[in-house]
């Protein structure tokens, strides 16, 4: 996959104020037309961009629609957990009667605590594997300058994978994707929103899988 533009450092960012004049030319030149994915290291986190057609063009051989990938009427997930440098608290349900639930996410970027509020797009499911997508509907304390078009924008879809791994003493721990990725493509629950999709499965974007520390846990019921 060809990445489009360097990481955008949200320290950076805030180092370089709010007007957005200051905000680097690469990154202004960003319209909604971008996947954003979220690199995690806990410490000094990062937001990356992909052009969404070079995106889009490498998730086509996937061949999954989003309705196939959930086997049954009826598809729920909830859960919670804390990665170190987000938490993830969500709860949705996808059936005949349409989308339901909500999550909230704090991402961490240096000083900056930002607080995400979701609301449920879709949810697909295969086997103990999910994707939770979620359109954003409040932030606080968006590091971007007002009305830039970036991961936090109002109505963009942010997208989380989890895995659950069983219930009960013996069951190894639930596990989660290490990343978050927001795009304002209304048609990502296709590809983004897919589990088995090339961005979380395939080899040009290796995305490290890590444990559900308790008491975090997942519920995936399809």
């Amino acid at each position: 996959m060809k990445k489009t533009i360097l990481s955008i450092s949200i320290g950076l960012l805030l180092l370089t104020g709010c007007s957005k004049d200051n905000v680097d030319p690469q990154i202004e030149q960003r319209t909604g037309d971008a996947v954003y994915v979220f690199n995690n290291s806990g410490v000094d986190s990062t937001w990356e961009s992909f052009a969404l057609d070079e995106f889009q063009n490498t998730n086509s051989n996937t061949g999954v629609a989003a309705p196939s990938a959930n086997r049954g009427n009826s598809a729920h997930t909830h859960g919670s957990l804390d990665a170190g440098g987000f938490t993830f608290n969500w709860s949705g349900t996808e059936n005949n009667g349409g989308t339901h639930g909500e999550a909230s996410v704090t991402l961490s970027f240096g000083p900056s605590l930002v607080l995400v509020s979701l609301e449920t797009a879709c949810i697909n499911i295969i086997g103990n594997e999910a994707v939770y997508g979620g359109a954003i509907t409040e932030v606080e304390n968006d590091p971007f300058p007002p009305g830039f078009p970036g991961p936090f924008s109002i109505g963009n879809t942010m997208f989380f994978k989890v895995f659950d791994n069983g219930q009960g003493n013996n069951a190894p721990a639930d596990q989660f994707a290490n990343t978050f990725v927001s795009t304002s493509n209304p048609e990502a629950c296709d590809t983004l929103g897919q589990p088995d999709g090339e961005f979380w499965s395939g080899d040009e974007f290796p995305i490290p899988i890590a444990d559900v520390l308790a008491p975090g846990s997942v519920k995936i019921n399809n």
